[in-house]
């Protein structure tokens, strides 16, 4: 006997001989949705006029791009502009380098540790309008020609936003990092627990091969209690359940053509 729930030709036709007014209230449910959702699109479209709209308007999340004179054959794909604009924006050199503790708070020592860096574009949407996710190409002009360099992904800048696309790994540009212990002192606890108070001190070591001075910026994930650093930085201090503050410490700078940039700092974290 076939189940009821897996009979198609309607409850009339149940076998069990009881009628299923789940059944019914359901089919009646679902044609007034039906009718209901059916009459707020009709009327949707109904009252949507485009030329209503300014020339570039939100819509709540949305955003609208209004064109003109657009037309295309059947069964054809075309490419439209939506705007051009001019941005100014900044050559900016980057690069993260691996935390000093791991995911169980292990001390993970860098010895010349080389580091990946990557050639950024920095711009402010002042269009006044967003950008949408999609592929940037990265081109230069040189005398009466445009040479292509990169492409890379744009993600959704909305306006007075900032945006910084990753355009090349820079093989012009190194950055060594090192580090070594210089003290080790035994503590306890509350309860007795006993703990290393590691002191250490790292150096990091910028090389800019290129012809021209470049804006750098050095990101590190810092665990413990920073110390001091020969060159300025900026730092963000966040309380764990860990032994140890996490730190996510900045360098910025302007690295000299043809030179070596070093960079001495220090900071001290439990182990136990």
């Amino acid at each position: 006997m076939e189940s009821p729930l897996t009979n198609q030709t309607g409850p009339s036709n149940n076998p069990t001989g009881y009628e299923n007014l789940y059944d019914q209230n359901s089919r009646q449910r679902n044609f007034n949705l039906g009718q209901k959702l059916s009459g707020n699109a009709m009327d949707f479209v109904g009252n949507y006029e485009p030329i209503a709209l300014p020339e570039n308007a939100n819509q709540e999340d949305l955003y609208f791009f209004k064109k003109h004179s657009i037309s295309a054959k059947k069964g054809s794909r075309i490419v439209v502009p939506i705007f051009e604009t001019k941005i100014q924006y900044d050559d900016v050199y980057k690069v993260t380098l691996q935390p000093n503790l791991d995911d169980y708070g292990n001390f993970n020592q860098q010895k010349d540790q080389l580091n990946y860096v990557y050639h950024h574009i920095e711009f402010k949407n002042d269009t006044g309008f967003p950008f949408t996710t999609g592929s940037i190409f990265f081109r230069k002009k040189q005398q009466s020609a445009i040479k292509f360099l990169a492409q890379a992904e744009l993600k959704y800048t909305a306006a007075t936003a900032k945006a910084d696309p990753k355009m090349t790994t820079s093989a012009d540009v190194r950055v060594l990092e090192k580090d070594k212990e210089i003290s080790r002192k035994e503590i306890r606890d509350q309860h007795n627990r006993l703990y290393y108070q590691i002191k250490v001190e790292c150096t990091i070591e910028v090389f800019n091969f290129k012809p021209e001075a470049i804006a750098m910026k050095i990101d590190k994930l810092v665990g413990g209690t920073l110390g001091k650093s020969s060159k300025k930085w900026d730092f963000k201090s966040e309380i764990t359940q860990d032994s140890n503050p996490q730190n996510k410490v900045t360098w910025k700078f302007d690295a000299p053509a043809g030179k070596r940039t070093t960079i001495v700092y220090s900071y001290q974290y439990l182990s136990n």
